[in-house]
Order: C-alpha cells, then structure tokens, then sequence
C-alpha cells in the first residue's frame, strides 16, 4: 500500500516502540521492587529483545533499499554518459570541423570553470555543455555553414536558429536540463545584441 508523507515508515514506527518500552523499564527499575516489577521488567526485556531484532530488520531492509537506490543513479549516470557520447559522435561525423571546434570550445569552457572554482560536478556540465552548444547545427544546412561568401539576411537568420534547435533536440533527454540555457544562449551578449532572443544582462 501507498505510503502518504505524514505515515511513519516501519523502522519509525519499530524505534517508537523501543523508545517507549526503555523508558517503561526505567520507571520500574527506579521504583521499589516488588515481585510483580520484577515479572513486568522480565517481559519488558524480552519485548524490547523482540524490538530490537525488528528494528534490525528494517534498518535492513533500509540498508538494502538504500544500495537498490544507488545501483539504479549509477545505472542512470551511465545512461546520461553514453548517450552525451553517442549524441557527440552524431555531431562529429557530420562536420569534422564542428567536431574540432566543439572539443576546443569544451576544454576551454572547462579550464575557465576550474578557474572560477568550480566543483567537479559543475565542471563536467560544463564540458558536456561545450561539446553540444553547436548541437542544433545539425537543423541547419551544410551548405550554409561552409558558405564562402557572405550570408543573406535569409540565411544568415536560419544559422542563428541552430541555439532554438539544440533546446528542441535535447530538451527530452532529462539529465540535460541543467544546462539546456547555457546551450541555447551561447550567442548571447549582455548588451542585448545577441542571438536567437537578445537577452540582455
């Protein structure tokens, strides 16, 4: 059945009881002896013997479910990794180039990271983040991102949707939310000039 967030979960409710019966055995311990205190003091040790093993148990049972949680992040961690792997080789067999670049723009955006100080978790983000921030170039036609000359106005605006198109493409994939915004506004300037949406600041 269902747990709601205000029921005690059984270990609780096992260390409840414990709790209660030590202090009862206490009290009978405190007070004058008596042949009928020493009968309750004998079934109270055996019931907080019968505790103790259940809250054992659970503490257990927590123990276990506790590593099943922590098998299932390292699973999902190695999800996220092979598919950030499998979505940069994507990127790198279409434009060698852009693959180049990319591995440039990650190393650099990770040796600035260190700089700042940051911690080892925010520093793979940000690498992971360099690696896709021209991710949505794959929405855009070669023949434009080659171009020789000059892009017309026309052009020029489909190039700078390649930010909207990584967000729409990766936006699925959950571990890559946290950086989702680095990705779609790498083209941003803080005077507003920037692209695709002249975010200021």
């Amino acid at each position: 059945m269902e747990q709601t967030g205000n029921e005690e979960k059984p270990y609780e409710t096992v260390l409840r009881e414990n709790q209660v019966l030590r202090r009862r055995l206490r009290e009978l311990e405190d007070a004058p002896r008596k042949g009928r205190d020493a009968e309750q003091r004998e079934n109270l040790v055996k019931l907080l013997e019968i505790k103790n093993r259940q809250l054992e148990q659970s503490f257990a049972e927590l123990e276990r479910g506790n590593r099943q949680l922590a098998d299932a992040h390292k699973r999902t961690e190695r999800y996220y990794v092979s598919t950030i792997l499998s979505l940069v080789q994507v990127s790198e067999a279409r434009d060698p180039f852009f693959a180049q670049h990319s591995r440039s723009v990650a190393s650099c955006a990770r040796g600035i990271g260190r700089t700042l100080g940051w911690d080892t978790e925010r520093l793979g983000l940000l690498e992971t983040a360099g690696h896709l921030h021209d991710f949505g170039n794959l929405g855009v036609p070669p023949e434009l991102l080659h171009k020789s000359g000059p892009l017309e106005p026309s052009e020029r605006a489909l190039v700078r949707t390649h930010p909207t198109i990584a967000r729409q493409i990766l936006e699925p994939i959950g571990p890559l939310a946290l950086i989702l915004d680095w990705i779609a506004q790498h083209h941003e300037r803080p005077d507003g000039k920037g692209y695709p949406k002249g975010i200021q600041g």
